[in-house]
């Protein structure tokens, strides 16, 4: 079955692992309900992946491996977030989680009809 889920970013963490279906299509980046979250259209019936995302401030360096440019979100005025995937690996996936420790963390996506 085709859907849309959304996930919903934890702003003071630079890099966040998200399982999803694989294949899922990037659709937006937007503030919801004062949080930054991602939407995708995903095939449900599909094996997961685990995709990598960082959020990064206006000023601070972009980290090398950052391939795709997914959007900017304005959040509580504060802050300005710049959203960028890498194309990983599970291998990938294991050695940035000891490279970034505590700064790194993994969230389960969400069906939309959640909110």
């Amino acid at each position: 079955m085709k859907t849309i889920w959304k996930h919903q970013l934890d702003y003071k963490t630079g890099a966040q692992t998200i399982p999803m279906p694989e294949g899922a299509l990037f659709l937006t980046a937007q503030l919801q309900l004062g949080f930054p979250v991602l939407w995708f259209e995903v095939e449900t019936t599909k094996e997961k992946e685990e995709r990598l995302f960082h959020l990064i401030k206006t000023g601070e360096e972009i980290p090398g491996n950052c391939k795709y440019y997914r959007g900017t979100i304005q959040l509580h005025g504060q802050y300005v977030l710049h959203v960028y995937e890498e194309d990983v690996n599970d291998e990938d996936i294991a050695m940035r989680m000891s490279q970034y420790g505590d700064n790194i963390a993994t969230f389960p996506l969400m069906p939309t009809g959640t909110a």
